[in-house]
Order: structure tokens, then C-alpha cells, then sequence
């Protein structure tokens, strides 16, 4: 169980859609950071997701590795597969999808969960 405010949220979720990810909704500037998932080449933004219970594999095919994720994660990446999103749009849709209030303690563990993701070569910032 993940535990959001008051409540705790069941962390087996079915993979989410990516058209349930709408771009655009919560775009700023100045200090906000833009990511996007690197470049696989000819292929694109073509990151292979499977999910299993509460745990998914990723795999980018630029790099040939693979990857094994939680569910924020997950969710994060499936908005990106859309295109370039900055990280209030991130936390926002997490909260969305994971029944959470968009409070400080949800934005500080998407910042990490992105941090991760580019530590791991799967994404990466982008000047918008």
C-alpha cells in the first residue's frame, strides 16, 4: 500500500492509457523543468511497458535495457510516451491516476521518481 494523506491507495492499478494524459493541461515556465523520454532514434518514443500486479518492466529500445518499476513510475512514463510534459503536469496526473491530493509530499516523490528515470537513461530534461 501506498499511503496518500489520510487514506492508503491499493498499489495494483491497470496500466494506464496515455490518452488519458491530455498535454498542455498545467504548462508554466521560468524554474519548471520539461521532460521528455530520450530518443530511441528511428524509433522514437517507442519505451516498451508490461505490468504485472503492482510491478512493470520497462524497456528502451535505444539503450537495450530493461527496466523494473513501480507504479508512479509507470504512470509517469505512460504521460511522457505523449510528449514533453513539465513537473507540475507529472504531479498532477499521478494524483489523478493514484486517488492522491497533489500535496508537497506527491511533487517531492514525482522529483524523484524523475530524477531516478533520468539517472536510469530513460529520460531526460528538455528546454521547452
Amino acid at each position: 500500500m501506498v499511503r496518500c494523506t489520510d487514506r492508503a491507495v491499493p498499489e495494483k492499478h491497470p496500466v494506464v492509457s496515455p490518452r488519458a494524459c491530455v498535454r498542455n493541461q498545467c504548462r508554466t515556465v521560468g524554474t519548471q523543468l520539461f521532460w521528455k523520454i530520450v530518443s530511441s532514434g528511428a524509433i522514437g518514443n517507442a519505451l516498451e511497458i508490461r505490468g504485472w500486479d503492482s510491478e512493470y518492466v520497462i524497456f528502451h529500445p535505444g539503450s537495450g535495457d530493461t527496466h523494473l518499476v513501480n507504479h508512479g513510475a509507470q504512470v509517469i512514463l505512460q504521460c511522457l510516451r505523449i510528449g514533453t510534459a513539465d513537473t507540475n503536469h507529472l504531479v498532477a496526473h499521478l494524483a489523478q491516476h493514484s486517488g492522491c491530493e497533489a500535496d508537497d509530499d506527491l511533487r517531492m516523490l514525482t522529483r524523484k521518481t524523475l530524477f531516478d528515470l533520468e539517472r536510469l537513461g530513460v529520460i531526460e530534461q528538455h528546454a521547452e
